[in-house]
């Protein structure tokens, strides 16, 4: 059976931390600079997307600088208006802000969401640094599993959930990195993307202002079911770059 494959993968040094994040449809790199208390830089580099105005939302980030680091992704998600940013390149920013608050050398996430097969609940695994943390199933947009989280909406009720539940820091970022997995996943079909005005308004480059200039970029998928170990495999000697020297990127 197919599956999307993701991983994220985060590596901080001092006063620097990087972050790369792959899967079917995205390769985005992103690095920040702080002073240990404060964001003073962003920056990110666009290797694969799907839309050719993808790029252009990575200036966006530049709304982050001089906002403080914080552990919880919801508290640095909400220092900008989502739907005017990249939804990968802001999601990696965060979790590489929440990392140099939490003063983690290195972090790694890998996601497992299978494919829809005859109506069944769809399995969703999310593995941190090489440990299983969430298992999960899902049908009707409705986790299904053993933890915290069963019976919580995916969608509307998701965040809010959040908000409400008394969770660490750590699980709700474990929880949002697998929500969006599964909301990724379902890009595999071939009927989830139309170009239809249906889609707008959902990031910076499907805003009413832009949506007739989002354009497909060819050729840009890959498939990872069969071979997860290749993923941000050409980012290894990039993340291991770190401030001090010309490499920030720009």
């Amino acid at each position: 059976m197919g599956a999307l494959r993701r991983r994220i993968r985060i590596v901080a040094g001092s006063g620097e931390v990087r972050g790369t994040l792959e899967d079917d449809f995205h390769h985005f790199r992103v690095a920040l600079r702080h002073d240990g208390k404060f964001i003073v830089d962003t920056a990110c580099e666009p290797i694969r997307y799907p839309f050719s105005l993808c790029p252009a939302a990575g200036e966006q980030l530049q709304v982050l600088v001089g906002q403080p680091l914080d552990a919880s992704v919801l508290t640095l998600t909400n220092y900008t208006d989502r739907l005017q940013q990249c939804t990968h390149q802001l999601d990696l920013a965060c979790l590489t802000a929440a990392t140099a608050f939490q003063e983690k050398s290195w972090k790694t996430y890998d996601i497992r969401v299978d494919d829809p097969e005859d109506g069944d609940p769809r399995p969703a695994v999310l593995w941190m640094n090489g440990k299983k943390v969430l298992d999960w199933q899902f049908s009707t947009d409705r986790i299904i599993s053993d933890d915290e989280f069963s019976g919580v909406d995916l969608r509307g009720g998701f965040r809010k959930f959040l908000y409400a539940a008394t969770l660490s820091d750590e699980r709700i970022e474990q929880a949002t990195v697998l929500r969006r997995g599964i909301f990724i996943s379902k890009g595999r079909s071939s009927e989830a993307w139309s170009g239809s005005p249906s889609h707008m308004g959902g990031c910076y480059v499907l805003q009413p202002e832009r949506f007739d200039q989002a354009n497909p970029v060819n050729n840009s998928r890959r498939d990872f079911s069969g071979d997860p170990e290749k993923l941000t495999m050409e980012d290894d000697d990039w993340l291991e770059t770190q401030s001090g020297n010309d490499r920030f990127i720009h």
